[in-house]
């Protein structure tokens, strides 16, 4: 059960910020289903990105990514914090939702090794001694 009762993504799933969340950015390279289980040979199921990325705004200049790595091999991923939408600090703190303990803050990037059909679920916001954005009103 750590995933249904876990508190921390139960607390994003019901964060409410004007968009409920999407995909933001996937691999070019797929992964037909059919590979994936011998079962479903002789059905069209259609294919997936190798690995995908989901934002979620949370408020507060707070920001969900789900990083999904859908490869039967682990994957080392990098994403780059100027691609995700509403994400404004270029450095910022890390929480990992899954393991519900604070990262090391990421600076202009984040990188992560998945294992295979595993993921990674994030909240970044804007560092401390980083200065809020300004925002002009016209």
């Amino acid at each position: 059960w750590p995933v249904i009762s876990n508190k921390e993504a139960l607390a994003v799933n019901q964060a409410w910020a004007g968009h409920s969340g999407s995909p933001f950015k996937q691999s070019s390279d797929a992964i037909e289903l059919s590979e994936l289980d011998d079962e479903l040979d002789d059905e069209e199921v259609g294919a997936i990105p190798v690995w995908q990325y989901f934002y979620k705004p949370l408020g507060g200049g707070k920001v969900a990514v789900l990083m999904m790595n859908h490869a039967p091999s682990e994957q080392h991923l990098t994403l780059n914090l100027k691609d995700v939408p509403g994400l404004a600090c270029s450095t910022c703190r890390v929480r990992d939702i899954w393991d519900r303990r604070d990262l090391p803050d990421a600076h202009g990037t984040f990188e992560a090794s998945l294992p295979s059909h595993d993921s990674a679920f994030l909240v970044f916001s804007a560092a401390q001694d980083e200065p809020a954005p300004v925002q002009i009103f016209l």
